[in-house]
């Protein structure tokens, strides 16, 4: 037998069965019905209630105050700018030098 036909069979089975109740069951769950609840609502004190209150304020205060500090400085977590010595004597051609260097940089990176 496949599991489609095990399934269709027991589908067939299952819708024929009926079960009647007794007489008295009726009588009996009308009477549960009626009866009123055993249990008593929980109430929460006033003195509890402030405790809980208290525990709860601490709890998130102290989440707060010990955790690890995660400021950062914007300014500080650049990478140091780049600078360039020169001499008054050589200022242009210490610049010419920077400038191919910087150019010969960008095209071993592949820029043009």
């Amino acid at each position: 037998m496949t599991p489609n036909h095990i399934e269709t069979e027991f589908r067939e089975k299952s819708r024929s069965i009926r079960i009647q109740p007794s007489a008295g069951s009726w009588d009996e769950l009308s009477k549960r019905l009626d009866r009123p609840s055993s249990r008593q609502p929980f109430r929460l004190s006033g003195w509890m209630a402030m405790a809980a209150s208290f525990a709860g304020i601490l709890l998130v205060s102290s989440l707060f105050l010990f955790q690890p500090s995660r400021k950062t400085d914007p300014f500080n977590s650049l990478p140091p700018a780049t600078t360039f010595e020169y001499s008054e004597s050589d200022l242009s051609s210490s610049i010419y030098e920077q400038i191919s260097t910087l150019h010969e940089a960008y095209r071993k990176m592949g820029y043009q």
